[in-house]
């Protein structure tokens, strides 16, 4: 994915990255609106941005130490993260809270907005 930014653009990206970042059957609105995000974005911060997801440290053996509240959000139809894996890293997580956003993929704020800010408010109001 770096090699192929750095040599088209974030022109490739659209195609690549539109089938799994949102559910099938998108909106149509949706699709030409993140369509437009990702071919604004500037090249270079595109590619360092996959080479930190591809270098980040992985935190999964330690989150059990966490002491703040938490809440660990997937889209029902994810597949980048998949909502198994979510519910597998909240139940690792003393006392966090799991929302699956239904009618949603890995964008599950753009997707299914009400859903996802009733999560968020519900999560603030309940964690103070």
């Amino acid at each position: 994915m770096i090699a192929a930014i750095e040599q088209w653009g974030t022109a490739i990206l659209p195609d690549r990255m539109l089938p799994r970042l949102l559910q099938p059957n998108p909106a149509p609105d949706l699709v030409r609106n993140v369509r437009k995000m990702i071919e604004q974005s500037n090249a270079s911060a595109a590619a360092y941005a996959v080479m930190a997801m591809r270098d980040r440290m992985d935190f999964s053996t330690v989150v059990h130490r966490m002491t703040c509240p938490a809440m660990v959000v997937t889209g029902e139809n994810d597949v980048i993260i998949r909502a198994e894996d979510s519910k597998a890293l909240a139940d690792a997580i003393p006392g966090a809270r799991f929302v699956k956003i239904p009618n949603s993929g890995h964008l599950s704020n753009l997707e299914n907005p009400e859903a996802f800010n009733a999560a968020l408010l519900s999560f603030i109001k309940h964690s103070g």
